[in-house]
């Protein structure tokens, strides 16, 4: 899946147990370049009520906002890499949504309620931005 998606050949693969809600590995390249893959369940996002494809939809929907982002200016955002086919993921016949990411070394910590507001209206500038820029290029209505 890493060639086909991203033209990457895996030199090794290691599960990380980190975050929640997603199965997440680093990988280091054949070319000594380490990187951060994440595969979200698809069936684990449906619910009942909507179509088969409402799941798949909302999260290349999010992982396409965290590129349009950084493809804006907003530095901050880490967005997957683009596949070969141009898509923030690869969808695989197992209802899984794998998405390639530059490995970035930090620390976690906690969000406090403050940290997340200050951070919620950094992330609505940078969008209404984004926008802005789209609507003068004519990208969007």
């Amino acid at each position: 899946m890493l060639s086909d998606g991203w033209g990457l050949t895996a030199a090794s693969i290691g599960y990380r147990a980190v975050g929640s809600g997603s199965h997440h590995w680093e990988v280091v390249g054949a070319d000594a370049v380490r990187w951060f893959v994440t595969a979200d369940d698809l069936s684990l996002l449906q619910s009942p009520c909507e179509p088969d494809a409402a799941a798949p939809g909302r999260l290349r929907a999010a992982l396409a906002t965290a590129l349009e982002l950084r493809d804006c200016g907003a530095a901050f955002v880490i967005a997957p890499v683009r596949t070969l086919a141009g898509e923030p993921l690869v969808l695989t016949d197992r209802r899984m949504g794998v998405a390639l990411y530059p490995y970035v070394d930090g620390q976690s910590f906690t969000w406090v309620i403050s940290r997340q507001r200050r951070t919620g209206a950094a992330s609505w500038t940078w969008s209404s931005r984004c926008t802005q820029r789209r609507q003068r290029r004519g990208g969007m209505p």
